[in-house]
């Protein structure tokens, strides 16, 4: 089922709600988000648009897409497919994991910002 609604997703076919960037749209399927998210459940109650003022970086945004649709790894894996394209993206990612929810996208943002910790810095 996850594949079918990956290609719809890929495809904005169907889409029924839409997040907001940095002015830049990702369309979406209230029903993936609220699936994995309770706070995205409870959101989705009464809007059909979520802005994430707080979020500079729009490919944190895609990262968390990334998440809920399953693209480029597993659905419960730690995968060395999570690279963003900089700490900060990075950063935006975890606040966006923490805000709503997202123990997994949390832990492979935790796991990427340690990638190059040493005992040197």
């Amino acid at each position: 089922m996850m594949t079918g609604m990956r290609k719809l997703f890929q495809q904005r076919e169907y889409c029924d709600a839409t997040l907001v960037c940095a002015e830049q749209t990702f369309h979406v399927h209230k029903c993936v988000l609220a699936a994995k998210s309770e706070a995205f459940h409870s959101l989705f109650r009464d809007t059909s648009e979520v802005r994430f003022q707080e979020i500079a970086n729009p490919e944190a945004v895609r990262w968390m897409l990334d998440y809920f649709y399953e693209i480029a790894y597993g659905p419960e894996s730690i995968s060395a497919d999570y690279a963003p394209a900089s700490i900060a993206i990075n950063a935006d990612v975890l606040r966006l994991a923490q805000k709503y929810d997202l123990p997994a996208l949390r832990a492979r943002a935790t796991m990427f910002m340690t990638k190059e910790l040493t005992t040197h810095n």
